[in-house]
């Protein structure tokens, strides 16, 4: 994997998903979900600060591999 697939383009996922309208969507959508969820298309991951506490395992697919920390910045702030 290269430069472009490695850095930019999770960056870039995420500064232009990142918008406030996108985040209240994705609160809208989430807010009643419970269980165990197949994510299909996870990405960076954007959507995890947004499932409820409800949720007790996500299985994501299709994922961009981004570093660790930043994978666990966004994991992080889910659990808060």
């Amino acid at each position: 994997m290269g430069l472009y697939s490695q850095v930019i383009f999770p960056r870039l996922l995420d500064w232009s998903l990142s918008v406030p309208t996108l985040a209240k969507y994705r609160q809208k959508l989430l807010a009643d979900v419970t269980g165990e969820v197949l994510e299909i298309g996870f990405g960076t991951g954007l959507n995890l600060a947004y499932y409820p506490c409800s949720i007790h395992k996500i299985t994501p697919i299709a994922y961009i591999s981004k570093t660790f920390g930043s994978l666990g910045k966004s994991i992080g702030y889910a659990l808060l």
